[in-house]
């Protein structure tokens, strides 16, 4: 990647800035991930095999699950709220933006 990534001004996520498109390549990565890790472990556990291993790729399958509903949310927000406003003089990064609520509170 070169350059710099565009600023919450240039479309996109208010939150991030990332454009609804680069929102849908990342989810649509991570199911791709999260399914193949899945018939990875279902695979395992058809044939008895159990390790810790496969205890940590559960847990990231969980925990993948909560990113994947954030991106979700994400582009979601990206595709309806458009451009965030500029910021104000001196502030660095744009607020929450109530269009992007965390997952537990949807």
């Amino acid at each position: 990647m070169t350059g710099s990534p565009p600023g919450p001004a240039a479309g996109g996520c208010p939150f991030c800035g990332t454009s609804p498109e680069q929102l849908g390549m990342w989810e649509h990565w991570l199911e791709r991930k999260l399914a193949r890790e899945r018939a990875y472990l279902d695979r395992r556990k058809r044939r008895g095999v159990h390790t810790p291993t496969d205890e940590v790729l559960e847990e990231d399958q969980r925990q993948l699950q909560t990113l994947l509903q954030v991106i979700r949310q994400a582009r979601a927000c990206a595709s309806s709220a458009g451009v965030f406003p500029l910021l104000p003089a001196g502030q660095q990064d744009p607020p929450l933006h109530p269009c992007c609520p965390y997952p537990d509170e949807a």
